[in-house]
């Protein structure tokens, strides 16, 4: 697949100002819902879930710091978690890496 044909995916929020302890419970409030269902990818029907403390680390402060060092802001990194179920139903697997 060439680099240039790969399609990206742009992240919007209206709550993009929140500060990151706003963000955390926010994030624990709206993804709660979900904890431990199937979400199912639609490409290749692939199933995953989410556990209650993956919500916990996605709003951590490590995984905030590894964002930055890939070039997001603090508030792109929440509006990604944010939407880390549509992002997931939504990718398109590239690779699969052997150990």
């Amino acid at each position: 697949m060439n680099k240039d044909s790969i399609n990206k995916i742009e992240i919007t929020t209206k709550n993009i100002d929140r500060q990151p302890y706003e963000w955390r419970e926010y994030l624990k409030t709206t993804l709660r819902p979900f904890v431990n269902k199937p979400i199912a990818n639609i490409y290749d029907g692939r199933v995953a879930m989410l556990p209650y403390g993956n919500i916990g680390k996605l709003s951590s402060e490590t995984a905030v710091e590894k964002s930055k060092a890939n070039g997001c802001n603090e508030s792109e990194h929440f509006a990604a978690a944010e939407q880390i179920l549509n992002l997931y139903k939504n990718a398109k697997l590239k690779e699969i890496q052997r150990f």
